[in-house]
């Protein structure tokens, strides 16, 4: 409907060998576009972002300037989980410092409570820096890809435990959980690129 296209969401992915996006209505509830472009070489933000604004350059629905949110999904190694009770924004940031080389200089922070661990991750000022330019006049939402991905535990006393794994190139994320809590969060880094499952 054109009439309502100023209430459309861009939700955007971005990771070091892809870029998608996608257009949601929520009006009718419904997806009415999605693309995927996978990079010929890795993306290094502030390095080779041309291959993303390119692109953008080719694209007729992306630099449109009408939209009601803009959200940016970022992939990337740098994140932790915290359990919530030992949660302090300090603390955080040391442990991903320690965990993931997370550089306050040249990256940003972010923390989200799901259950009873807050996710906590960081990524490149320059991804925003490059948003921020293409939508001046919109205010564009950055957040982990992760926090999408993981599901909401629900309290069901009949359910059995549950395990979810992500694998993200060579980073394996396994979290168990049960009922309203996450039981362990264990991440494992594959030397081989071929994961075999049994």
């Amino acid at each position: 409907d054109i009439d309502l296209v100023d209430t459309y969401h861009l939700n955007m992915f971005l990771s070091s060998y892809e870029f998608s996006f996608s257009v949601y209505d929520p009006n009718d509830k419904r997806c009415v576009r999605l693309e995927s472009y996978i990079f010929p070489e890795l993306h290094i933000p502030g390095k080779n972002d041309d291959m993303v604004l390119e692109i953008f350059e080719n694209n007729h629905v992306l630099p449109a300037a009408f939209w009601g949110t803009i959200n940016v999904f970022i992939s990337n190694r740098t994140y932790a989980f915290v359990p919530s009770e030992l949660f302090s924004e300090r603390t955080a940031k040391e442990i991903l410092k320690f965990d993931c080389d997370w550089n306050p200089d040249t990256e940003n922070f972010l923390s989200h409570k799901i259950s009873n661990y807050h996710v906590i991750s960081g990524h490149s000022k320059e991804i925003e820096t490059f948003f921020d330019k293409i939508y001046p006049n919109r205010k564009v939402n950055f957040n982990s890809a992760l926090i999408n991905l993981i599901p909401r535990p629900k309290f069901n006393p009949n359910k059995a435990t549950e395990v979810v794994a992500f694998l993200d190139e060579k980073l394996l994320t396994v979290i168990v959980y049960k009922n309203n809590s996450f039981i362990s969060v264990s991440y494992t880094h594959l030397r081989a690129h071929a994961v075999s499952y049994t």
